[in-house]
């Protein structure tokens, strides 16, 4: 039997990039922008100040519903990440879920959006305000007993800050820089308070209050192989490592903090491991100490006074490189212990950078405000900024990443450079094989299958079909089809069929949706499918099926696809629909893991639009306010996107005509060199579809059609 031939190749690494895709996109549009908070030449709108863009950012969208957002604490990029995490399994991969499940502590570097397992999550702290008869080795130390519930309604978030209450009577503030976090625990009881029990859940009443710290080393997957931790008893100060697994891929990676506290005198310290809390030893490792430590939760703990203030604060800095570098970027980042003053630090980086871009929002409803800031603010929660944290690249060179290099550590030696250059093609630096390359922009042909039917069972079980025939097939090595429902992996059947490595031929999506993948080669893609009319009928129909599922990647650009096809108002239709319908201001406002990429579609689409990954290409769409304007590269200019007759309920969401710098403009598309230099693009907008951007030579740029060039569409394989 022939061996199949899988569209996705490598599965996790058509996610991989791309989120990278989407995130570096906005990563480049914004860092390239003069970034200086001088005066604008253009007027100021009266509707929201600049310093009020804040609060129009809500950390909590996309924290349930599988969104995996990160709400806490953090800088731009930064590495510095605490939150609350939660006790919610399969979904707290960014730490904080927005549920009714416990806390189970709380830790300083996380993943954000990332789906799959947890990540990071790394020594979490947990703080009880006693212990039952005043006995450290009494209260809670483990994982899986320590968890409390949280005070419903108590949970805020906000740029560089998070804080919820517990049902302990502490109450959890946090901030952050760059490397660094900063806790100020609160304490509600005076005199005693109420505990729950380590051996049961019966509440013991009147504790004395005399704060007891955790400091864990277990991670969120709990995945720690080695490790070691070491309380100072004099000074309170808790540094420790460990080895932990990546949430994707292989490989292993360590992490390093250092932990110190203000605000109470220390009464007592010690280690625990499991459940068992001891004064001796103050040190634990997995190797070479005499003093075993086993995986899952093990660490230090710290008995406190009485807080004067009734605030403790705990400042815990992290490093991928060495306990000592987490000590220096502590007593570096934050030497002072000022909270108010991190926070607004915080803050300010965060004005800088979502300073990059104005808008006008008179008329416009605060939650699409929301929508769109906090769409903005979550592209740039990813890639950390993990400068001068690579083990293996002894460098001040500005490195940004979202797992530690070390997860390649087994591909460290694997390569010889200067074997590889030995063997590179000569003259490939100067005349690249294009002519291979183009041929290839058209392989998406050896999957199409032309003769392939829409079948399906209707909601009475009955098996049906469309009208729709030719749909992305894998292929044997004979090459004959083989045959997958051209539904499976979507919401309408089996819609996590494909996640994984599940030997279905295509990933995270249907083959309806792939058979519209082929951004370079549109022209022939149409034309496969029946002409414009036709093309434009199939594409509506997936967005109005149910088939269309927007919670990952592949299934943005389908919205704008209606472009190619000359009905670029068709992609304004779907965009208003999809947003808010699916993107909104609630816990459950995107559809689905975020990765820097939910984000990045919503702050797209609602300026007015979207890039063709890999193409200096921008589809164009009405925007959702009355004017964006984009800080251009070269300095003191602007890229502005202004809508006359614009309609704030949403009516006029057609482009009737557009102006490009005081010339009429009737290309669909823009390219990238307005937001380089900068320029006024004016959208005239209807409540009908028009003219503009329909004719042939306004359509986005494609190869021409290929019919006749190599095999003919599912007549054979080519290279």
């Amino acid at each position: 039997m022939a061996a199949p031939i899988h569209l996705r190749g490598m599965p996790r690494m058509s996610r991989i990039l791309a989120i990278a895709l989407f995130c570096t996109c906005i990563l480049y549009l914004l860092s390239h922008y003069d970034l200086s908070l001088g005066a604008s030449p253009f007027p100021s709108f009266g509707s929201k100040p600049k310093d009020d863009i804040l609060r129009f950012v809500n950390p909590l969208i996309g924290t349930a519903n599988g969104g995996h957002v990160f709400p806490g604490a953090t800088h731009p990029y930064g590495m510095a990440k605490p939150v609350a995490d939660t006790l919610s399994r399969a979904e707290n991969a960014a730490g904080f879920v927005s549920d009714s499940n416990p806390i189970l502590g709380f830790s300083h570097m996380h993943d954000s959006g990332t789906g799959g397992q947890p990540s990071l999550g790394n020594f979490p702290l947990f703080v009880h305000p006693g212990c039952p008869g005043d006995d450290p080795s009494r209260c809670a130390y483990s994982v899986m007993d320590r968890p409390t519930d949280r005070v419903e309604g108590s949970v805020f978030a906000a740029p560089g800050y998070f804080t919820v209450n517990l049902t302990n009577t502490v109450r959890a503030e946090m901030t952050a820089t760059e490397r660094v976090a900063l806790y100020r625990f609160g304490f509600l009881g005076v005199g005693t308070v109420d505990v729950r029990r380590v051996e049961g859940e019966e509440v013991v009443r009147g504790v004395p209050y005399s704060p007891v710290v955790v400091v864990d080393l277990v991670d969120l997957m709990n995945s720690r192989s080695t490790g070691g931790i070491q309380v100072f008893p004099e000074s309170g100060r808790v540094v420790g490592h460990g080895t932990y697994g990546p949430s994707f891929g292989a490989g292993k990676y360590s992490a390093y903090f250092c932990a110190d506290f203000r605000g109470a005198a220390i009464r007592k310290t010690g280690t625990f491991t499991t459940n068992e809390a001891v004064e001796e030893p103050k040190f634990l490792d997995s190797v070479g100490s005499g003093y075993h430590m086993p995986t899952g939760s093990a660490g230090a703990w710290l008995q406190f006074e009485a807080p004067a203030n009734n605030s403790l604060l705990a400042r815990v800095g992290v490093s991928f490189m060495s306990v000592d570098q987490a000590c220096d970027n502590a007593e570096r980042e934050i030497p002072d212990w000022h909270f108010e003053r991190v926070e607004s630090d915080a803050r300010k980086e965060w004005r800088k950078k979502l300073g990059a871009i104005e808008i006008d929002a008179t008329g416009v409803s605060e939650e699409l405000q929301t929508t769109f800031w906090s769409g903005l603010y979550r592209t740039m929660l990813s890639p950390q900024n993990y400068t001068g944290e690579n083990p293996l690249w002894n460098s001040t060179e500005p490195y940004y990443d979202s797992r530690n290099i070390r997860t390649w550590g087994p591909l460290a030696g694997a390569a010889d450079s200067s074997a590889g250059h030995e063997a590179r093609p000569r003259g490939s630096a100067t005349k690249p094989d294009a002519a291979k390359y183009r041929r290839r922009g058209g392989n998406w042909r050896n999957y199409w299958n032309p003769t392939q039917r829409d079948v399906f069972k209707d909601a009475n079980g009955d098996l049906t079909q469309t009208d729709f025939t030719g749909f992305m097939q894998a292929r044997l090595t004979n090459g004959s089809f083989r045959y997958t429902n051209t539904r499976a992996c979507s919401p309408v059947q089996d819609m996590h069929s494909c996640y994984y490595d599940t030997g279905l031929d295509t990933y995270e999506g249907s083959p309806w949706l792939y058979s519209f993948y082929a951004p370079q080669d549109m022209a022939t893609l149409i034309h496969v499918m029946g002409g414009p009319d036709a093309f434009v009928e199939r594409l509506a129909y997936f967005h109005t099926s149910g088939i269309s599922y927007l919670g990952n990647e592949q299934g943005f650009l389908p919205v704008f696809q209606f472009h190619y096809a000359g009905r670029p108002g068709m992609s304004s239709r779907f965009v208003r629909e999809y947003i808010p319908g699916q993107f909104n201001a609630t816990v459950n406002g995107i559809p689905g893991n975020d990765d820097c990429a939910m984000g990045a579609f919503s702050a797209f689409a609602m300026m007015g639009f979207f890039p063709v990954a890999g193409q200096d290409v921008y589809l164009l769409s009405t925007p959702f306010f009355p004017e964006v304007r984009l800080k251009a590269k070269q300095k003191g200019k602007w890229a502005v996107i202004r809508v006359r007759d614009y309609d704030p309920e949403g009516g006029r969401k057609y482009i009737q005509r557009a102006r490009l710098n005081g010339k009429e403009y009737t290309k669909n598309w823009i390219t990238h060199d307005f937001f380089l230099k900068g320029g006024v693009l004016e959208l005239w907008a209807g409540e009908e579809e028009g003219s503009w951007g329909t004719r042939e030579e306004d359509l986005p740029p494609s190869y021409p059609i290929q019919w006749g060039e190599g095999p003919g569409l599912g007549e054979g394989l080519q290279e």
